[in-house]
């Protein structure tokens, strides 16, 4: 696929990794932001100019016009705050938040990130804040959250910025926000691409192999793997071996036997 690793030195195998059912561990829960608590200049916004990307996906941004041609930098003596109450509790036992966040802050000023189990502003003490002449590029974001920090039925989860009576700068936006739970008892499968996908193909036919034949070592096991698939010429010059695992001849390959000889009476 497009988006795969490859390497003739790197890569030994290839492997399914677009469109495989995947069993997930709970629910996925996104966000366009339009329900939001929203103090001072937070905004919503789904243009493309400026730093915004290429695609056009609901952001929460500070100023409220940070994707506009027009932008100007976030206000003096800021103090806003951005946030939204979810229920994560029972029979949640895991949950995690994923972003994107870009940011420009003058010395002196902060973005930050908070959580609290009780709902409302979150904002009593910050759990992640990046102060004074921080740029930040559109980057990943991602925080655990756990029974003591946020499983409850009134998470509430937010991000601020604040500011002094000097300097501003061009502010900051938040996209791609989704919070990933890990539920109880969950049977959910997706649809899912990636060598995350692809992966787990060959880690799992290896320890099929090694579960039949436990007297192999592991170079045994690499050797069962990457030397019974077939031979694919789109894998050719992108992996050492050009071919894609195959399972049930993974099982039947038998290495050739070393240190015997032929005799004829």
């Amino acid at each position: 696929t497009s988006f795969s690793n490859y390497g003739r030195e790197s890569v030994d195998v290839g492997a399914p990794g677009a469109n495989i059912k995947s069993a997930v561990a709970g629910a996925v829960v996104t966000e366009d932001f339009s329900g939001w608590t929203r103090t001072g200049d937070w905004g919503i916004a789904t243009t493309e100019d400026l730093f915004c990307s290429a695609e056009t996906v609901p952001s929460l941004v500070n100023p409220s016009d940070f994707c506009e041609s027009t932008a100007g930098p976030y206000a003096n003596n800021a103090d806003d705050v951005a946030y939204q109450v979810f229920n994560l509790s029972a029979p949640v036992i895991g949950a995690g938040v994923h972003a994107y966040v870009e940011y420009f802050m003058a010395v002196n000023d902060t973005f930050a990130f908070a959580v609290d189990r009780t709902g409302g502003n979150p904002f009593g003490t910050p759990i992640i804040q990046d102060a004074g002449n921080s740029v930040s590029p559109a980057r990943r974001f991602s925080y655990d959250l756990t029974k003591s920090s946020c499983l409850t039925t009134s998470c509430s989860i937010g991000f601020r910025v604040q500011s002094d009576a000097s300097g501003t700068d061009w502010g900051a936006r938040v996209f791609g926000f989704h919070v990933n739970t890990t539920i109880d008892g969950a049977a959910t499968y997706s649809l899912l691409n990636g060598t995350s996908m692809a992966a787990p193909h060959v880690t799992g036919l290896a320890a099929l192999v090694w579960s039949y034949n436990p007297g192999y070592t592991y170079a045994d096991v690499i050797s069962s793997v990457v030397n019974s698939g077939d031979l694919l010429m789109a894998l050719d010059s992108i992996t050492t071996e050009g071919r894609a695992v195959d399972a049930y001849k993974a099982l039947r390959y038998i290495q050739a036997p070393t240190g015997v000889s032929a005799r004829i009476d």
